[in-house]
Order: structure tokens, then C-alpha cells, then sequence
């Protein structure tokens, strides 16, 4: 029997498209009919939209699937008679010209084929954690800023090999970063393959191997357990504080003092239990007498068991186990490299990246170079250089992949060599 099913491709989205499906020939033939729908409308078991007030489109679609269904019965009927074994992408051809032919029988939805206004659309319908709305928001704003500056406008038949290299060039002579543009070329691909999949357009060229995400490993830092130490004992005077601070009201200096000790106390936290930043300055309802640091990763939603070491320990016993208050991660950073430099982190160290498409190299003082970001990577590498298990470190970090938390291991091959020193493997 001939069957088209239609069932919705994401039930956690507020809207989501509508896919059609049919299994024949051993083969299950998929495809996206170009309407999109909220959950809440949709009747799973009629496959059609539900009727409702608040959903004027419902007739329309439901006619449109109605077509979709006699059609792909027909064309089905055709290729058994023929003996004919579609591959998907001939279906969905046969589909697509058959509609064609029967000239406006279906709603035209991709009549504005101009990128960043189904970008907007698209961020503001779909559910994602607001960081990564905010990176979604910053690509549409730079790419609007492309289009100005190359007076055009963006359209999805654009996006191809030729647009990436034009972007690239133009991002890199404005001083952007190759992570950055790599950041932007995500955002690009997901805004393309969600349009793709709600049938808005067929161009494949970002999907093109060149138009890939690019990056580049940073000479990122970690500070060592001496280093840790040496933070977590630093007492911070009103004479510090003054060598660098312009206003010398007393009442001020105190403040400086209490925010650069709960700056020192978060860090301290993030270092030994490599938590990711949004997740170890939000911590809440532990206390020094607890074994264990329980906290849901806000990122991926994982919950982790952390054992609770003697620094952070001694920090909540400090503290009366009330924990420093929430802080922006800018604020932050901004604490840190003063922290760090009346700390005594003040060795040179020369940093390597591109700028402007070329690799330059400068001389940075290591205070500059620590950031909350620091935090994670020192309780990664750490705790690597201890001889724990990368997969116990992995579900302390929320890292997912072994490539991934590679990444965030800073160990030289000194280090290496000293941890495999007291190794079996090298012992007679």
C-alpha cells in the first residue's frame, strides 16, 4: 500500500517544519513540503493541521499536504509501473516539477529569498540558550554591516564559495580574528540548513567542503597548582590596592578589596572543579562540610559530581559558606588581570595569532592573558598532570569528545615527561 506519512521534524520547537515520509522499495523517501507549523496545531494522529482561531494558515497547509499525498501516490504508482527504483533526490524532483506544472495550486513560501530577514525570523521563533541567540544576533548585525559596505543584498542563492571568500577578506582586513570569522560561518550554516529543511531554498554551496568553520589554537594559559596556591594565599592589603588604584578614598579601596576577594574565591572554585564559567559563579546551597559539588551544566543541561577539594573547602569555612555574588564575565576578567598582576603573574609571554590573515606574534605580560576561561582550562590540565583519567576529567569538565578536551590541556612535553616518570610503564 502507498502511504505518505507527514510528522514534524523538531516537537520541541515552537515552530517546525513539516516532513513527509514514505517507505517503499525497502527505502524510506523523505522530504520537507515547505510549511512549517506549531506543535500545539498539529494532530499527530490525523497528520494534518488542527482548525483552530488562532491558526488561519490551517486550510491552506492541510490542502497543501492533501496534494503533497495524492501526488507521491501517483508518482509511486508510476514507478512500479515503470519498474523505475527512485533515488530521494529524483522524488523529490518529481515532486517539486509535478506542483510546478499544476501552475499555483500550492502557497509560494519562499517568495522573499533575502537571507538575514529569515535569520531574524528564524531567531526569534526557535528555542536556544540565550548565548547562543546572542551569537546569532551578532552574525545578522555583521553580515548586515557586509551587505552595506558591498552594497547588495544577501540572498540564499548567494551563500557559495565565492560569497565565504569575499566574507573571509573582508572580515580579515578589518582586523577580525579567525575564530571569529569561524564563529560567524557557523551561525551562516545553521541560518542555510534550517532554511534548507523548511524547503525556502535548494543551494547546497555551504555545504560545499571549503566552506568550512576554520579556527585556530590559541596561546591560550593555564596556571599551575604553585600558581593556584599562591592566589589563594595572596592577601590583599590596602597597600596593594593603592600601588594600583587612582582613587584613594578609604571607603573605595575596601570595596576594590571585598570585589578582588570574591573575584580570587570564584576563580579559585573554577579552577578546581573545571566548570565551565556560567556554571561555577552560579553555584549555589553547597557547603564546607559536603563531599561533593553537585551542579546541571546550564550549557548542556548534564549534571556533574564534583569531589570538593580543600581550597574551595576553605573558601566556604572563609566565607561562612555564603558564596560570592554573581558577576558579569567582562567585570570579572577585568578583576582578574588586576588580581593577577598584585598577584606576581607578570612573566612576558609571546602570543601567536592571526590578524588581518597573517600570523603575528607579540610580547604580552601573562596577567593580560588570564581570563575566567583560565579557570576551566587549569582544572583540566591539572588534573591531567595528577594522573586522573581523562574520561573521570571529562565528566567533571562536561567535556563530550576526547578531541575536545584535548584542546584544553596545556601541558607541555616537560610536564608530560615528568608525569611519566613515576609511570610503571617506565620503571624496570
Amino acid at each position: 500500500m502507498i502511504a505518505p506519512k507527514f510528522y514534524l521534524q523538531y516537537k520541541e520547537r515552537p515552530v517546525t517544519s513539516i516532513i513527509m515520509e514514505i517507505l517503499q522499495f525497502g527505502k524510506r523517501y523523505k522530504m520537507a513540503v515547505g510549511f512549517s507549523v506549531a506543535p500545539k496545531f498539529w494532530n499527530a494522529d490525523k497528520m494534518r493541521c488542527r482548525a483552530k482561531g488562532d491558526n488561519p494558515d490551517a486550510f491552506i497547509i492541510n490542502e497543501a499536504l492533501d496534494l503533497y499525498q495524492r501526488i507521491t501516490i501517483e508518482l509511486f504508482k508510476s514507478y512500479i509501473k515503470e519498474l523505475k527504483v527512485p533515488t530521494t533526490e529524483q522524488f523529490r524532483n518529481d515532486v517539486k516539477n509535478t506542483i510546478d506544472e499544476m501552475n499555483g495550486v500550492t502557497k509560494e513560501l519562499a517568495k522573499d529569498d533575502r537571507l538575514l530577514p529569515w535569520a531574524t525570523k528564524f531567531k526569534e521563533e526557535v528555542s536556544r540558550a540565550d548565548r547562543t541567540l546572542i551569537r546569532h544576533q551578532t552574525t545578522i548585525n555583521l553580515l548586515q554591516e557586509y551587505q552595506k559596505v558591498k552594497k547588495t543584498t544577501l540572498r540564499f542563492s548567494d551563500i557559495d564559495i565565492s560569497f565565504y571568500e569575499s566574507l573571509k577578506r573582508w572580515m580579515f582586513s578589518k582586523g577580525y580574528s579567525v575564530n571569529y570569522f569561524g564563529d560567524m560561518v557557523k551561525n551562516i550554516k545553521v541560518f542555510m540548513n534550517e532554511a534548507a529543511e523548511r524547503g525556502l531554498h535548494e543551494n547546497t554551496g555551504h555545504q560545499s567542503k571549503k566552506f568550512k568553520v576554520v579556527s585556530e589554537e590559541a596561546d591560550t594559559i593555564y596556571l599551575n597548582i604553585d600558581k593556584l596556591k599562591k592566589l589563594f594565599e595572596l592577601e590583599i592589603t590596602p597597600e596593594l590596592i593603592s600601588e594600583h588604584q587612582t582613587d584613594q578614598r578609604s571607603h573605595n579601596i575596601q570595596r576594590r578589596i571585598a570585589s578582588l576577594v570574591d573575584c580570587r574565591d570564584l576563580f579559585i572554585i573554577g579552577s578546581f572543579t573545571a566548570l565551565r564559567f556560567s556554571d561555577f559563579s552560579t553555584l549555589e546551597n553547597i557547603k564546607a562540610e559536603d563531599e561533593f559539588i553537585i551542579k546541571r551544566a546550564l550549557k548542556t543541561g548534564t549534571s556533574t559530581t564534583i569531589p570538593m577539594h580543600p581550597y574551595i573547602r576553605e573558601i566556604l569555612k572563609r566565607r561562612g559558606d555564603t558564596l560570592p555574588p554573581p558577576i558579569s564575565n567582562q567585570k570579572m576578567n577585568d578583576a582578574l588581570h588586576l588580581l593577577c598582576k598584585i598577584t606576581g603573574f607578570t612573566d612576558i609571554i609571546n602570543v601567536t595569532r592571526t590578524e588581518r590573515g597573517k600570523l603575528v606574534t607579540k610580547a604580552v605580560p601573562e596577567y593580560e592573558l588570564i581570563t575566567t576561561h583560565t579557570a576551566r582550562r587549569s582544572g583540566c590540565t591539572n588534573m591531567y598532570l595528577a594522573g586522573i583519567p581523562i574520561r573521570t576529567n571529562m565528566n567533571f569538565s562536561g567535556h563530550k569528545t576526547l578531541t575536545s578536551i584535548m584542546k584544553y590541556i596545556k601541558a607541555d612535553s616537560l610536564e608530560d615527561a615528568m608525569k611519566m616518570k613515576d609511570h610503571p610503564f617506565c620503571k624496570k
